[in-house]
């Protein structure tokens, strides 16, 4: 398969990429920033990939991917539609046409752990991500058969001490631990070279170097992997795991997140994405201030009620413990 990515900071390039998008039924997608979707979070660069194929299938070795890094500081001005004050009034026209192949309903964007993607657009620039598939809730569905003590051996030493969670297992086997990139590639038996590191403080200075766009573009490489292992193994049902991508990429609609804050912040799977809901009796979690079903909390053996979901205790017992090795 042929790869090839460029580089679109002016307004010959951006306007030859929207003329190759725009025709597009498969956007692959990855946003790069300084603290991207955060309180304070930029936008810096936006990875959109597309795969034509002559036979038309999405695995075809005569096929090639496309890969457009959209400088997104290149096009900036201000302009209308962003929630936020720090982007008050601010959409670049020259992004109007990608933004809005980006918020399409008959567009599929596909990308991996786009919640914070989500939230730079949305916050940043007024734009809502619809038509998704994540490819972390695709990862999370394809783990659906695995038993109880497989679920916990991820949490394992990654998350929580061992000892911990086995002698605690009715407080943590509804509680899911994510994987990132990498290792979602690696369950799907995808060996992937390491890729070289960046300084991620340095995104927001200009001009880009060819090492920060060929980093950018090999995310949506990783993407486009995945993409056809999930695609091809019959594990997952596409249409399903869209259907929950759409609430899961939302999840932080209502407003940015600290970059602090550890029950927005962390690596376990929000326990309204998975497994079944009693709407009638709700209980507001301390932790991440979401309002769940009272199933979805934990109880002592005394009958008394913990303020925080599933998921919300398992990440205060992660800083608890950790406060008890300093």
């Amino acid at each position: 398969m042929k790869i090839s990515h460029q580089l679109c900071d002016n307004h010959e390039s951006i306007t030859s990429a929207i003329a190759k998008l725009s025709n597009a039924n498969i956007l692959f997608i990855d946003c790069e920033g300084k603290d991207l979707g955060s309180q304070g979070g930029t936008l810096s660069t936006l990875g959109l990939g597309i795969y034509n194929s002559p036979d038309g299938y999405y695995n075809s070795r005569e096929g090639e991917l496309t890969i457009y890094i959209v400088d997104v500081l290149a096009f900036q001005r201000p302009c209308s539609g962003s929630l936020d004050n720090k982007h008050a009034n601010a959409q670049p026209d020259l992004l109007r046409s990608i933004f809005d192949l980006l918020a399409s309903s008959v567009v599929l964007k596909i990308g991996f752990d786009l919640r914070m993607d989500a939230s730079e657009l949305l916050h940043g620039y007024g734009v809502r991500l619809t038509c998704v598939l994540d490819l972390q809730v695709a990862d999370v569905v394809s783990r659906t058969e695995e038993d109880e003590v497989r679920s916990l051996q991820r949490l394992m030493g990654r998350f929580l001490p061992a000892q911990e969670i086995l002698g605690n297992r009715e407080l943590y086997k509804k509680v899911v631990k994510l994987n990132g990139l990498d290792g979602a590639l690696m369950d799907q038996g995808i060996k992937t070279i390491p890729k070289k590191r960046v300084d991620h403080s340095r995104w927001m200075l200009r001009p880009l170097s060819e090492r920060y766009v060929s980093y950018a573009a090999e995310d949506i490489c990783l993407i486009y992997s995945l993409y056809t292992a999930i695609r091809d193994n019959g594990k997952v049902s596409l249409m399903d795991a869209v259907a929950r991508s759409e609430g899961y990429i939302q999840y932080h609609a209502s407003c940015r997140p600290s970059k602090d804050d550890i029950y927005q912040r962390h690596g376990l799977m929000p326990l309204d994405e998975h497994g079944d809901l009693d709407t009638k009796r709700t209980r507001l979690c301390a932790g991440c201030k979401r309002r769940l079903s009272s199933s979805q909390f934990p109880s002592l053996k005394s009958g008394v009620g913990i303020a925080y979901c599933f998921v919300c205790y398992a990440v205060n017992r992660r800083g608890k413990l950790r406060e008890k090795r300093k």
